[in-house]
């Protein structure tokens, strides 16, 4: 069991035992108004969907991170329904015994007002138990105008309350500072961002509340008509990208270009101006899960963009995460499909992008077709480069392209087949020189074989999937560079020797 879910299953029980909580006999105690709706009411099932939500958010978006070095996350506030998973998929990666205190960065959807709305009250009461406020910090802050209790905002106002139950289940022992941002000037972000940094603990995170793109009438943004999931990925894509470059300026212009309608920009702002200042000093902010709301109503008529994204001190972490390969292996599909299908411009299948699919990355991607059921996929194509000279998504593309219509070895693949084939894409590590093929490791290392001007590269899946020995593997290198089978023998002979990451389609795709 992952550590993760040992986590998640202890809160679950420790939820279970509380029962339907009862609010503490105080004077100052507010409970939340959210109706079922929004989540269940009952204390049972709103702790049990929150722990599906989490399970759902490990496997579809799961993510190697320190959470004892997350310092801030961005979450959606729609509907459990809608949002839920995306939401748990940032919650889950911190560590809750680092974290004390927990700042809250919401929007008000409700009420126009000046400055940042102070809570009127010492504790909330939502179904699951009693979440206390930090007093101490919330009075600290009033010292400043900016900040003022405003009692009917917090009354009717979703983005706060949205995140309690998650916040509740992830860390039950945290406090909360929920604070609802109004209409405030460019120089009070850069106040409010100090009078917040000036606050924090390494023991303090910090949430931010915002939906992405509301696209539709009834949310008076519908700045295109044509291909409008698409088009909606790639204005989501410009704005995570500036939120991830932890560019305020940027962000900003983006916002003022499209006026693209996230409801969170100022708390973003605020955020981003924090990571200006050095409020939580070198960091580096990942995009963490991503998803639409047509994506489970499919009404592409009316949709609101959601993600997740961490701001972490890890800042050498470039690993890949499940939604970057999730979204290069429909990217490279999207690629295929759209040779035969469509003149549609490449630039509106690109992925969201993210430091990691922007980075130069060496690829390969390899075609399987699945000729009859229950028979192992045949190889269909395989063309790559060791030569990390291109962005990820762009050799992606390139490489697809290339095994699916130049590989020699075969015939350029034709409509008919797109739905009998998978894709898989291996990312390469940068090649070492080893001093002699026995210190090749079969099934972990691809292999690279030169003698004189020929060479040949094996990916490390190739030995298993024909069950070859090393010899048998070196015999068929040498002939795959137009050698003799014992090339590999000769004093000349040179091995380099590469790890990859490799993910492909679980299933065969139509």
């Amino acid at each position: 069991m992952s550590c993760i879910a040992a986590t998640l299953l202890t809160l679950f029980f420790a939820h279970y035992s509380i029962g339907t909580p009862t609010p503490p006999a105080a004077s100052r105690v507010f409970s939340s108004h959210l109706s079922d709706a929004w989540y269940p009411r009952n204390a049972k099932k709103l702790t049990k969907l929150i722990k599906n939500l989490a399970i759902a958010a490990e496997k579809n978006f799961a993510m190697t991170a320190d959470g004892s070095k997350i310092r801030a996350i961005i979450v959606p506030h729609a509907g459990y329904t809608y949002s839920g998973t995306v939401a748990a998929a940032g919650y889950l990666l911190a560590d809750p015994s680092a974290i004390k205190t927990i700042i809250i960065l919401a929007p008000s959807h409700y009420g126009a007002f000046s400055g940042i709305a102070l809570p009127h009250f010492d504790t909330y009461h939502i179904p699951t138990g009693n979440i206390p406020l930090a007093t101490d910090i919330i009075a600290t802050l009033r010292s400043n105008k900016l900040f003022h209790e405003q009692h009917d905002i917090f009354r009717v106002e979703h983005a706060v309350e949205i995140q309690l139950p998650l916040i509740h289940f992830f860390f039950p022992q945290a406090r909360i500072v929920p604070l609802i941002i109004g209409d405030i000037t460019d120089d009070e972000i850069t106040t409010a961002a100090r009078m917040i940094k000036d606050i924090l603990t390494p023991h303090t995170l910090v949430v931010v509340s915002t939906d992405l793109t509301h696209y539709g009438a009834q949310f008076h943004y519908t700045p295109f008509k044509d291909h409008v999931p698409l088009r909606i990925r790639q204005l989501d894509s410009r704005v995570l990208d500036a939120i991830q470059q932890q560019s305020r300026a940027n962000f900003h212009r983006i916002i003022s270009e499209t006026h693209d309608t996230v409801c969170g920009a100022v708390p973003l702002e605020i955020l981003l101006a924090m990571i200006e200042q050095q409020a939580f000093g070198a960091t580096q902010t990942r995009l963490v899960a991503y998803a639409t709301s047509a994506d489970i109503t499919h009404d592409t008529t009316s949709s609101v963009s959601y993600g997740s994204l961490i701001v972490t001190q890890e800042t050498d972490n470039a690993s890949i995460n499940q939604l970057e390969k999730n979204m290069l292996l429909a990217y490279a599909r999207d690629i295929l499909r759209n040779t035969f299908t469509s003149t549609l411009d490449e630039k509106l299948l690109q992925p969201i992008m993210t430091p990691v699919i922007k980075q130069p990355q060496a690829v390969f991607v390899t075609l399987y077709k699945q000729n009859k059921k229950g028979d192992s996929p045949e190889l269909r194509g395989c063309i790559g480069t060791t030569q990390a000279d291109q962005p990820f998504f762009v050799n992606v593309a390139d490489k697809t392209r290339a095994s699916a219509f130049h590989d020699p070895r075969f015939l350029p693949v034709t409509q008919d087949e797109l739905q009998s084939i998978s894709l898989e894409i291996s990312a390469l590590q940068p090649p070492r020189s080893v001093k002699s093929y026995r210190d090749i490791i079969l099934h972990k290392h691809g292999i690279i074989l030169t003698v004189g001007s020929r060479a040949a590269l094996f990916l490390p899946q190739v030995p298993a999937e024909f069950g070859f020995t090393l010899e048998e593997t070196l015999n068929e290198l040498s002939k795959k560079a137009g050698l003799p089978h014992d090339a590999w023998k000769n004093p000349e002979a040179q091995f380099q020797v590469f790890t990859t990451v490799d993910f492909g389609e679980t299933s065969l795709k139509k």
